[in-house]
Parts: C-alpha cells; sequence; structure tokens
C-alpha cells in the first residue's frame, strides 16, 4: 500500500457568554477518514479538500 490517509473534524461554534467548539465530527457517518493511494488498485478519498466537505455539508446538514 502506498499513499495517504485523510482524517476530517467538524466543530460547531458555540457562543452564549464565551465561545467553546462542540465536536460534531460523527454526523459525517464514519466517513470522516479515509485513504487515497494504490492499494489493490486506485482508491480515492472524496471529502479531502474544502469544496468536497462544503458540498457534502449542504446536501446532508
Amino acid at each position: 500500500m502506498e499513499g495517504f490517509v485523510y482524517k476530517v473534524n467538524f466543530y460547531q461554534i458555540d457562543s452564549n457568554n464565551q465561545v467553546s467548539l462542540k465536536d460534531i465530527t460523527y454526523i459525517f457517518d464514519g466517513k470522516s477518514e479515509g485513504f487515497e493511494g494504490e492499494a489493490e488498485g486506485k482508491v480515492y478519498y472524496d471529502y479531502k479538500n474544502i469544496a468536497s466537505i462544503k458540498k457534502w455539508l449542504d446536501k446532508n446538514y
């Protein structure tokens, strides 16, 4: 195997009297991690850039 491993974390900003971050990575349904490279053929990870993540969020969240 040869390639790159990707991990995407999502955080929601809550601001009551102070700003806090809430980890909401779970909304990505296990697709927050992936691999792209050579492993029994080419493997592509769909969510490795901002544009593809934004497209997923617009459709699903």
